[in-house]
């Protein structure tokens, strides 16, 4: 890394910051930085590096390509940020595909190498990425510690405290009547937090989710909103119809729901094919690719780590290739409980 560790730092700090310009004229001396700043501003890099490339393929689906990508960025890599970031990639893509014990162990890859940096930002990004994991591996109780991690190692005034603050709600949500008090504050926080816009589309989506596990129609139609797209609209569209009362309304919400749902969300799109041929309803959606999927991610060979760092022994978690799961196909109340391995 070219430049000094001081400018990388007060560089990451403005980007989270949202000055975008400060940000990028305090990494000026540094081309790596500056290629990921862009990235994550939204602007694509003349030249990006494989790291930055993996992202790229990461957020359009391709998770094979993000994992080769990933995995080329480990080894160039010096011992520091970019190397974490590289490691936090490999544990997205074993995330996304349903490999938690290997996604559990590049997060906690991540974290260390983070930590030896002492780059905060990053290690709240393991914390908040393992928490994903065992959210979606169904240990709420644990994803909620792990959010908790997240946000205090953000820091006061941080603009994603609301989108981890979401998760948090995601996690106390699954826990039935025990956390849905503390779930609809934490959703309403998030919902009026600084920062992303986007925070307060999925806390929505949330609230949906959960009055659709109640079956309480009348809460579901107080949280539904205009103006939601992409998965924020598709998950609310998903709880309408959970609660929905007659087949047309069903059919005509599925429908929508599927409309709504981006072409890359492979394994949502399985899911809720079928989801809508349990409820005897059947629609379209596109069909898993399982070249897109990894067939088992690397092992980072951690050996043993501290319980900060790796929460959950590996082996009390059962990876879930979403193309391995098939409920029977009248069970609509089997692929429900399925659906608390997605996000939100």
């Amino acid at each position: 890394m070219r430049g000094n560790w001081q400018h990388t730092i007060a560089a990451w700090n403005l980007a989270e910051a949202g000055r975008w310009d400060d940000a990028l004229e305090a990494a000026r001396q540094d081309p790596e930085l500056l290629e990921v700043l862009f990235l994550r501003k939204g602007q694509p890099a003349a030249e990006a590096g494989s790291v930055v490339l993996g992202w790229q393929s990461y957020y359009r689906g391709r998770y094979r390509e993000a994992l080769k990508a990933f995995l080329e960025g480990t080894e160039e890599q010096e011992d520091g940020w970019l190397k974490a970031w590289s490691q936090l990639g490999v544990a997205k893509v074993a995330s996304d595909s349903g490999w938690w014990v290997a996604a559990l162990d590049w997060c906690a890859l991540s974290w260390l190498t983070a930590s030896r940096n002492e780059h905060l930002d990053l290690m709240a990004q393991a914390a908040g990425a393992r928490g994903e994991v065992l959210l979606r591996a169904g240990r709420p109780v644990d994803a909620a510690a792990s959010f908790a991690e997240d946000i205090a190692l953000l820091g006061p005034g941080n603009r994603y405290a609301g989108r981890v603050r979401c998760y948090e709600a995601h996690a106390w949500s699954r826990l039935g009547n025990t956390g849905e008090k503390a779930a609809t504050l934490a959703y309403r926080l998030a919902m009026h937090s600084v920062g992303e816009g986007v925070t307060a589309a999925y806390a929505a989506a949330g609230l949906a989710l959960m009055a659709a596990r109640s079956g309480d129609s009348s809460r579901l139609q107080s949280v539904e909103r205009n103006g939601l797209q992409g998965m924020p609209k598709f998950w609310t569209l998903v709880a309408k119809a959970r609660c929905a009362s007659g087949v047309e309304v069903l059919s005509a919400t599925l429908s929508e729901a599927v409309e709504t749902l981006p072409p890359e969300y492979f394994a949502e799109h399985w899911w809720f094919a079928g989801w809508s041929r349990a409820l005897g309803a059947p629609t379209f959606a596109s069909p898993v690719l399982e070249n897109h999927f990894p067939n088992s991610p690397p092992s980072p060979g951690l050996g043993d780590t501290t319980g900060v760092e790796r929460p959950v022994a590996g082996g009390e978690i059962r990876n879930a290739p979403w193309w391995g799961q098939s409920p029977a196909e009248n069970d609509h109340e089997a692929w429900w409980a399925i659906r608390d391995s997605f996000m939100p």
